[in-house]
Parts: structure tokens; sequence; C-alpha cells
């Protein structure tokens, strides 16, 4: 649980996978191993806590720049011609449930053998006795919950677009022109 709320704190305060794997395991992994964890699940535990941050730093300072700058992604034409009318009512939100869907997957993509680089950065830092086959091991827990949580954002949008429909009701009560 410790390691979790680190990696919440590290992880974007860090802004790169890398840098936060790489510290966790330096500062965590050896304590978890002597309080008797299993090396599979303590670098399991590790590697996913590490990769909590990873669209934040980035994607906060790219949405400024594009606002400030009136830039559409270019992927947005492409995403207008899809209809997602079935599934969300305003387009803008539909464009915040994709970015959360990709960005899930691409917090996945760090954890997933056996090109998960952070499970490489867990075992470059760990002690001798750590094995890839135990980071291997450990980390498909993980790797089940991200899939279960892509798959439920993806059936039920209404987990990624509650707040923003709520934000833009408020804005749409108060007389503010919303843009869609």
């Amino acid at each position: 649980m410790a390691v979790t709320l680190i990696g919440v704190v590290l992880a974007p305060a860090a802004g790169m996978v890398g840098a936060s794997v790489t510290t966790l395991t330096l500062i965590a992994l050896p304590t978890m191993l002597r309080q008797g964890y299993r090396p599979a699940f303590a670098g399991g535990a590790i590697a996913a806590a590490g990769t909590l941050g990873v669209g934040l730093p980035p994607g906060i300072m790219l949405f400024f720049l594009a606002d400030a700058m009136g830039m559409q992604v270019p992927f947005t034409p492409v995403l207008d011609a899809l209809d997602f009318s079935t599934f969300i009512e305003r387009p803008y939100v539909a464009f915040g449930w994709i970015t959360i869907l990709v960005a899930l997957t691409l917090q996945s993509s760090f954890l997933t053998p056996p090109f998960g680089f952070a499970l490489f950065l867990v075992r470059g830092s760990a002690p001798p006795g750590v094995r890839m086959a135990h980071l291997y091991r450990g980390i498909m827990p993980f790797v089940l919950i991200q899939v279960l949580v892509i798959a439920c954002v993806a059936i039920f949008p209404s987990i990624a677009t509650w707040l923003p429909d709520q934000l833009l009701n408020l804005e749409a009560t108060r007389g503010v022109k919303v843009r869609e």
C-alpha cells in the first residue's frame, strides 16, 4: 500500500516512468524483501506503482500549449468522422473518453511482458536475487487489473465522462457558451 501511495506522488513529480520506477525500486524493494514479501509480488507492485503518472506531466503541458496556440490535435478530424453519439452526446467529451482509453493503454504497455520496460528497470535496480521470472509472475495481477479497467472504461464511457458532463452542464446552467 505504501509503495502505491509513493508511486502516486512520485510518478507525476518525476515526469517519466524510468525515474519513478528506478527510484521506487531502490527505496522500496530492499525493504519489502526484508519484510518478507515475495520477490514476484514486490517487483510487480513497484513496476505497477511506478507507471501511475505516465501521461500526466507531458499531457498537462501539451494541453495548455495547444489551447494557447489555438491548435487542434491532428487526430481530431478522424475522431470527428467516427460517430460516438450512441455512447456520448457531446463530441468534446467523446474526445476525452478516447484520450483516457489511450492513456490507460499506454500505461499498461509499460507493464506487459516481454517488452514492458518498467520490468527491466526494476530488474536493473533490484538485488541479484530478484530474477525476471519473478517480475513476470508478479506483474500479471496488475496487468489483469489494468485490462479490466480498460474494458470497463471502454464499455461504460460514463466512468471517464461523468465529470466533464457535469462541468459542461454547470456551465450551461450559468449561461456560459460551451464550445461544441
